[in-house]
């Protein structure tokens, strides 16, 4: 979609969080919050709750589009703990956003209406990953515990880029996955409260129908958080 007036808010991911991304986070957010009630339901009261802010790196057809890395990035998790304390289950939605400034040429694909744009451009792109995620742990409760988890399911991205006074917008949904590597650290605040690091690498397989054809956008992800527990 092409769009005349572009306009954009540096840093802040105001354009595209409006509308319908917005609601999905909103909504990714409710259902979080959901699994971590049906698991303290079902796993009497063995559940975890985390939320992280994102250092994110992005690689392959996010690093063609944007080659910046980004500060702005943010994620929450519930996870329940079925039938011991080494395997957890559970959901995790996130939020993550990459922009630059360049005056490189961009290629709009093949055809009639492709070809090559140069000239200043505002590119921005925000993925919403909302995924079912599994962990295994190691080591013993009360102390440091590494872990290994994987995450499945779907990503949405929208891609908006400015160029002069036309903005060019494209979104779209694609299956997903993230393995994950993290540990979990004990801290002396009470109420179940623990640090969490993890780094994750989000591979949204190829699909849309972007500015240049079907992608990618994968991504490194570092999260840093804190965590509650109940068991």
């Amino acid at each position: 979609m092409i769009t005349g007036m572009g306009s954009h808010v540096l840093g802040l991911g105001l354009q595209p969080l409006e509308g319908f991304a917005m609601r999905i986070l909103y909504v990714a957010i409710a259902l979080c919050l959901l699994v971590t009630c049906v698991g303290s339901t079902h796993a009497q009261n063995s559940q975890m709750g985390i939320f992280s802010l994102n250092y994110s790196l992005p690689v392959s057809d996010t690093e063609k589009y944007i080659s910046n890395d980004s500060w702005l990035g943010a994620s929450f998790e519930g996870r329940f703990f079925p039938k011991s304390e080494r395997l957890s289950l559970g959901a995790d939605f996130g939020w993550n956003e990459f922009y630059n400034t360049t005056s490189e040429g961009i290629d709009f694909g093949s055809g009639s209406t492709g070809g090559t744009v140069s000239g200043k451009q505002y590119r921005h792109l925000n993925a919403f990953p909302m995924l079912a995620t599994c962990q295994y742990y190691f080591g013993q409760k009360n102390a440091a515990r590494p872990y290994l988890g994987l995450g499945i399911g779907t990503y949405y991205i929208r891609q908006f880029t400015d160029i002069g006074l036309y903005t060019v917008k494209a979104d779209g949904w694609h299956f997903g996955l993230s393995p994950e590597f993290g540990v979990v650290i004990p801290t002396s605040a009470g109420y179940g409260m623990q640090a969490v690091v993890s780094l994750r690498y989000h591979y949204p397989v190829k699909a849309g129908d972007y500015i240049s054809g079907s992608q990618s956008f994968s991504y490194w992800a570092l999260g840093v958080g804190v965590s509650w527990e109940r068991w």
